[in-house]
């Protein structure tokens, strides 16, 4: 409690130390204007995987985006590798997003760098991608039996009664704080995670949690907030269009541009610019599902970040063919 204008100040700390096999969670709800608004802030001790919903056998979540094959990230901030789908093969590296192909532009300049092959043209994929699998090859992370979570994983979550979802920014262990630079805020890099003032930068991502027993994993949306990698060629801004772009959105310019009708729409004008991430699946899935007739061939799942969506998305979205398709980013589930 507090007088008006007062500043809401608390204190946490975990309970002592805990294995490495463990892991504990909360919610912290902060309740403020006469009860009427509600704050949450999500907190966890421990990297183990986790059992977010309340279903029996329920899937397990790992913490962390993968890096490669056989490697994921250090950091649940961390976005990871971009993967084109069924493709382990030359992980497209984060740094792509920050320099050299950042936010629509041509990533056929200069190729775009990966893990262990130096750079890439975008089309190389395209003979390379495993186009003939039905579904990921499982992780080979040493010490850890995984795969790439799949499209009933997610549906599993996003059925049950108890989860729910949520979008904001996580901090790691190496945080003292909150940041007020929204660049800090915003952009968690593995190879600068403390950012300019050394408080230790956030990430924007996904919350989803088991709002019964605080269960919680989070699903980052890139450092640029883009987390994608777009196949499908659409003329942008400039009047070029560029496979492989860093792009979230299925559109690229202003809407006004579009028989002058944008003027009329503020909400949609600039909606190519809005952030979210997009994680490919484990194999297709048919649909219909979730009762949505238009849901067929589902293959990876969509979090928005400016409609706060979380949902299938299908073949079609992310695929121009088997072979031609957007890179995404990964996270895994414990192999069953």
């Amino acid at each position: 409690h507090g007088e008006n204008g007062s500043e809401i100040e608390f204190n946490y700390k975990p309970n002592g130390t805990i294995s490495e096999n463990q892991v504990r969670y909360g919610v912290i709800k902060v309740r403020y204007h006469n009860y009427t608004c509600e704050h949450l802030i999500f907190v966890r001790q421990g990297y183990a995987p986790i059992a977010v919903s309340s279903a029996a056998n329920a899937t397990e979540w790992y913490s962390f985006n993968m890096r490669t094959k056989s490697e994921m990230t250090e950091s649940p901030c961390e976005e990871g590798s971009m993967f084109k789908r069924f493709a382990w093969i030359s992980p497209i590296r984060p740094e792509n997003n920050r320099t050299g192909a950042p936010f629509q532009t041509n990533p056929a300049t200069n190729g775009l760098a990966c893990i262990g092959y130096g750079n890439r043209q975008w089309r190389w994929w395209w003979g390379n991608a495993d186009g003939t699998n039905d579904h990921w090859a499982d992780p080979t992370v040493p010490g850890k039996n995984m795969k790439v979570a799949d499209v009933e994983d997610y549906i599993q979550l996003y059925n049950d009664p108890n989860v729910q979802y949520g979008f904001g920014i996580l901090y790691d262990g190496k945080a003292d704080g909150v940041q007020v630079p929204v660049k800090d805020a915003y952009s968690y890099y593995y190879d600068d995670p403390l950012g300019a003032n050394n408080k230790g930068r956030g990430m924007r991502g996904c919350f989803v949690y088991n709002q019964v027993t605080g269960a919680q994993i989070f699903l980052p949306i890139g450092a640029s907030g883009y987390g994608r990698r777009r196949q499908k060629r659409y003329y942008n801004q400039g009047g070029n269009f560029y496979e492989g772009e860093l792009i979230y959105g299925g559109r690229d310019k202003i809407m006004e541009e579009d028989a002058g009708l944008g003027w009329h729409r503020p909400i949609l004008f600039d909606l190519y610019r809005r952030p979210g991430a997009i994680y490919w699946c484990y194999k297709s899935v048919e649909g219909p599902m979730l009762n949505d007739k238009d849901l067929d061939n589902v293959v990876a799942w969509d979090f928005n970040y400016i409609t706060f969506d979380f949902y299938p998305i299908s073949f079609g979205n992310v695929s121009a063919s088997a072979t031609e398709t957007d890179a995404l980013l990964i996270r895994c589930v414990v192999k069953k």
